[in-house]
C-alpha cells in the first residue's frame, strides 16, 4: 500500500512538473508583441544600420537618447514638444491609443540628417522576451499628413539595453536590419488611421529582445517638413521558445 502511494505522489508530481513545462515552453503566435508597460526610448539623430532591403549587416550604432517626459523643443534640434499635457513623446506610439490627443512627433525629419542617413525614432525591449517579428503597421497621427512616415527601418538586437538612461545619453547595441521598406502610409489612410500591414522576413529565426525603428523618409519635403509623426505602431510575432 505504501508503494503504490509513493508511485503515486511521484507519477503526480511529474504530471505537474511536465505541465509546467508545457506552459513555460508554450509559443504566442502572431501575437503583438510590445504593450505599454515596455521599456521605451525616444532616440535622436542616429546612424541607421542599413539602409537598402534585403541588408541583415549588423553594426554597433551609438542612439542618443531623448528626455520622455519633458517638453524639450528646440528650433532646429531634433526633440518632441510633449505639448498638450506631455502626449506627443515616444511612449505614445505604442500606449494602444490612436486618438487625436496621443502621438509620436519628433522634429528630427531634416533634408541633412536623412541625406547622411541619420534618423529619428525609438527603441522598445518588449516584456515578452525574445521574438521573431513577422509583421507590422503604423496608424497615422491627428494632422499634417506631410509628417507621415513613408518608409521605415526596423532592427533588432540581443545586447542588453540598460534601463535607466537619461535624457542626453547614449544606448550602443549591435543592430541587425530586421526591415527595411515601406510603411504602409504611401497612400494617406486619413488621420488616426492604421495602414495595412507590412509583411516582415526576420534575417533568422533565433529572434531578438529589443527593436529600434527609425523613420527614413516622411510623405512631404523633407526640406520643408518640419518632423515626423505617427500615432502607433504595432509590432506582430511569436516569442522564441528556448530549445
Amino acid at each position: 500500500m505504501g508503494s503504490t502511494r509513493l508511485f503515486r505522489r511521484v507519477a503526480a508530481v511529474i504530471a505537474i512538473t511536465l505541465g509546467l513545462a508545457v506552459v513555460t515552453r508554450a509559443q504566442v503566435v502572431n501575437s503583438k508583441i510590445t504593450q505599454p508597460s515596455d521599456q521605451i526610448y525616444g532616440i535622436d539623430v542616429t546612424q541607421a544600420t542599413g539602409t537598402g532591403v534585403g541588408n541583415s549587416g549588423s553594426s554597433i550604432v551609438a542612439s542618443p537618447v531623448l528626455d520622455l517626459n519633458a517638453s524639450n523643443a528646440v528650433a532646429n534640434r531634433n526633440a518632441y514638444p510633449g505639448a498638450g499635457g506631455n502626449n506627443e513623446r515616444p511612449l505614445e506610439a505604442i500606449d494602444n491609443n490612436t486618438a487625436a490627443a496621443s502621438k509620436y512627433l519628433n522634429f528630427g525629419a531634416t533634408s541633412t540628417n536623412h541625406s547622411n542617413s541619420i534618423y529619428t525614432g525609438l527603441i522598445v525591449t518588449p516584456s515578452a522576451g525574445r521574438t521573431n517579428l513577422s509583421s507590422f503597421r503604423l496608424a497615422t497621427g491627428n494632422d499634417s499628413p506631410d509628417r507621415d512616415p513613408t518608409t521605415i527601418t526596423i532592427e533588432g538586437t540581443n545586447d542588453t539595453i540598460p534601463a535607466g538612461v537619461a535624457a542626453g545619453g547614449t544606448i550602443n547595441a549591435n543592430w541587425t536590419v530586421v526591415y527595411f521598406g515601406p510603411s504602409g502610409l504611401a497612400t494617406d489612410p486619413g488621420r488616426n488611421v492604421y495602414g495595412p500591414t507590412q509583411t516582415v522576413v526576420p534575417p533568422s529565426m533565433t529572434g531578438f529582445t529589443s527593436y529600434r525603428i527609425l523613420i527614413p523618409s516622411v510623405r512631404g519635403d523633407p526640406t520643408e517638413t518640419c518632423c515626423m509623426q505617427f500615432s502607433e505602431i504595432d509590432l506582430v510575432g511569436s516569442t522564441v521558445v528556448p530549445r
